[in-house]
């Protein structure tokens, strides 16, 4: 609902979304509690309770007004100590970009979808119409509190908080989904052939593997490593990984051409840690133009690859894997900092 007033001078908060949020205590605190449980997307109600005034004092309206500008411009709503919660934050605002992954990913999945690494939502968005389930995994207990609010009405998105070393995927395997989607997650796992069988122990034949990849290891630089991506991929090492550990490949195309360039600047020249916002708000007005491009032509190379798999049966797998050697020795599924970071452009 609208909210005429959210700073009013009363207000009552469930002490569950309290203790979701870290706050500073400080002056500002009507203003912080707000904005922060309005990013986290909890339900906000209002009442009439009287003729109750504010009594505020000029000075107070200073402290509003600083907390204001504060969080609109200078900080998100974990106060920027959550690593990576900003590079999510801004593909959410790419609204066009995020509608062109949804088109070239949703072709490719089932009725019922276990989403690997969901974040806060922003694909999940794009995939869950005309879907059976999407299971939405996710590691991070933040991201699962926001995508618990933000799905709290659907009857077809259900999200899981489930950190990697805890994951039941014989439990996963019992939801039945026909589908198993990474995108751009799959590169902030360390031993990613032993997270590949793992997707694979909860599929039937002929399921579906969908993964979305950043591509080419001359763009690795230092937006790779603030977000915590051991690799990135080529056409080459994403289908070794897959096939040798029980799927066989159906598709591998190249995505987002017109992204190499600013991502090259960004990380490898200009040693960034992020993507400026104002580029990605840029970027996202060419979206729906460079999506018809790509459409009308096989690109040569480009910033991501979008891999199509089909689960095989187990001697098939393990014909596969004498077929290829191994591309990860390290033990199964260690994580550098966020194992289910989305990234912009890669």
């Amino acid at each position: 609902m609208k909210v005429q007033n959210p700073l009013a001078p009363v207000r009552a908060v469930r002490t569950e979304a309290i203790r979701s949020l870290t706050l500073s205590g400080g002056p500002g605190l009507a203003a912080e509690l707000v904005i922060k449980l309005a990013a986290q997307a909890f339900r906000f109600g209002e009442v009439v309770v009287g003729s109750l005034r504010s009594q505020r004092q000029p000075a107070d309206w200073v402290v509003l007004a600083r907390t204001l500008l504060r969080y609109a411009l200078f900080h998100n709503d974990t106060d920027n100590t959550h690593e990576g919660y900003n590079t999510l934050i801004q593909i959410d605002q790419a609204p066009r970009y995020n509608a062109w992954l949804g088109r070239k990913l949703r072709p490719h999945l089932g009725q019922r979808v276990l989403e690997i690494g969901a974040g806060i939502g922003t694909i999940t968005r794009e995939i869950a119409t005309g879907r059976e389930r999407v299971l939405a995994l996710e590691a991070d207990s933040f991201y699962v509190q926001r995508l618990r609010n933000l799905f709290r009405d659907s009857d077809v998105v259900r999200p899981i908080h489930a950190p990697v070393e805890q994951t039941d995927w014989s439990a996963l395997a019992k939801e039945r989904p026909d589908t198993v989607m990474l995108s751009n997650v799959l590169e902030h796992i360390e031993d990613d052939a032993a997270a590949v069988r793992q997707f694979r122990s909860v599929l039937p034949v002929d399921g579906r593997l969908v993964i979305l990849v950043p591509a080419l290891m001359s763009l690795y630089g230092s937006i790779d490593e603030a977000i915590g991506h051991f690799r990135r991929y080529t056409p080459e090492t994403l289908r070794n990984v897959i096939e040798s550990n029980g799927f066989r490949i159906e598709s591998v195309e190249w995505l987002n051409l017109l992204g190499i360039p600013g991502w090259f600047l960004n990380s490898r020249l200009l040693k960034r840690r992020s993507v400026p916002g104002l580029q990605v708000r840029l970027y996202d007005r060419i979206a729906p133009i460079l999506a018809r491009m790509e459409s009308m032509v096989k690109l040569p190379v480009g910033m991501s690859l979008l891999a199509v798999a089909r689960a095989v049966p187990v001697s098939g797998a393990a014909e596969l894997r004498r077929s290829r050697p191994s591309s990860s020795p390290a033990s199964w599924m260690k994580l550098r900092t966020h194992w289910a970071r989305l990234e912009f452009m890669g």
